[in-house]
């Protein structure tokens, strides 16, 4: 999965670069590095961070900021695909943890916020309503072995059908 998705960024970045026909590198003291579309050295269009942590961000820039669509993958092996606004988690995205478990649907100021379906590893599955990132709201909790809770929820506890 991890190779998939890196053929993949690599093949949007060089498709990006090869548009905007311009390719800059920065070394940065801190030892993070950045390949990509800049403007007197200032992120700006698509390109490849890699923090010496080992986190590496593929995707367009603003100002500098990561901004649009694009896969952020944690050393660690969360990976979030999907839309950013200033660095910030924006829009509609996928993010799956190291663990197994994924959340597809909208994230608000970095969080899951609005509708979405989260998945455990398990096979256990909610689809409704998050905020802040926690079950809120209208939504129907179905476990591996069949049963569901339908109804309401906050703060990720089920409080009953109305």
């Amino acid at each position: 999965m991890k190779l998939r998705i890196m053929l993949i960024s690599l093949v949007l970045i060089a498709a990006a670069l090869i548009i905007s026909g311009c390719k800059t590198t920065i070394d940065y003291p801190s030892g993070d590095k950045y390949v990509g579309a800049a403007k007197d050295k200032v992120r700006e269009g698509a390109g490849e961070y890699v923090w010496k942590s080992g986190d590496t961000y593929v995707g367009p820039y603003k100002m500098g900021k990561r901004d649009g669509e694009g896969i952020y993958t944690w050393a660690r092996g969360d990976v979030y695909k999907g839309f950013y606004k200033e660095n910030i988690k924006d829009g509609k995205g996928v993010y799956t943890w190291q663990s197994g478990d994924k959340y597809e649907g909208d994230f608000v100021r970095g969080k899951m916020n609005g509708q979405g379906t989260y998945t455990w590893k398990s096979g256990d599955q909610y689809v409704g309503e998050f905020k802040d990132d926690r079950r809120n709201g209208q939504g129907v909790m179905t476990y591996i072995d069949g049963r569901t809770l339908k109804g309401i929820w906050k703060d990720n506890v089920y409080q009953g059908e109305k």
